[in-house]
């Protein structure tokens, strides 16, 4: 039986942060995707329930592409919080999972749907496990572009062989991706991480909990 992982994110789209980690990791493990909203504003033009209509659905078609299950844990984009509800529903959610390994925003952001669903999960994961020595699954944070601030890499993942198809499954964002924005943007940190990593391509993380000599690391079995 396959492990399993966790991506956790505000919205349906903030999946593009560990993307080429999910291409990489999809045939070994079973992904499942945690969104703490639909995205229900953020498109010119159109109302929420339509906006989140779409995005709902274009996060669902990038999951089918991944082989992964997406899960929509009931807040609202742009009034969301970290309340006792959403740990609850998060914390029953991760009973039912176990996952192996838990990716979700890094805690300083400018956006705070993106701080309240770490919070969130955090929060969940604390509820859920009972020592942080033992049982916890292993917590690695990812980035957002400018809007992770003071973000401080541990881990770098060489998406090289799988930017091509990373593109090609953020362009399925289309109301987000104005212009390609989200392609340039990604593109931009690509190369930003590949450089510091001396691969053409790569997505940065860093740990909540500093792996202990002889710990198991997801990333290392990855390479």
């Amino acid at each position: 039986m396959k492990e399993t992982i966790a991506i956790a994110g505000g919205h349906p789209d903030d999946l593009v942060g560990s993307l080429g980690f999910a291409l990489l990791a999809k045939d070994r493990f079973d992904i499942h995707v945690l969104d703490f909203t639909r995205g229900e504003v953020g498109w010119s033009g159109h109302d929420k329930e339509e906006t989140a209509r779409v995005r709902t659905a274009e996060e669902q078609s990038v999951c089918a592409e991944l082989g992964a299950t997406p899960h929509f844990l009931g807040e609202v984009d742009g009034d969301a919080y970290a309340n006792r509800e959403v740990v609850a529903r998060t914390a029953a959610l991760l009973r039912k999972l176990k996952p192996r390994a838990i990716v979700m925003h890094w805690p300083l952001d400018s956006h705070m749907d993106h701080v309240m669903s770490t919070a969130a999960t955090l929060k969940a994961v604390w509820t859920t496990y009972a020592d942080p020595r033992k049982d916890f699954p292993e917590i690695y944070f990812y980035e957002e572009t400018s809007q992770s601030l003071y973000f401080h890499p541990v881990w770098y993942v060489d998406i090289t062989s799988v930017w091509d198809r990373k593109v090609e499954l953020m362009r399925k964002y289309a109301c987000q991706n104005s212009g390609d924005g989200i392609v340039r943007n990604k593109t931009e940190d690509a190369l930003f991480r590949g450089n510091q990593f001396w691969v053409d391509k790569a997505e940065a993380y860093a740990p909540y909990i500093p792996p202990r000599p002889g710990s198991r690391c997801i990333f290392t079995e990855l390479s």
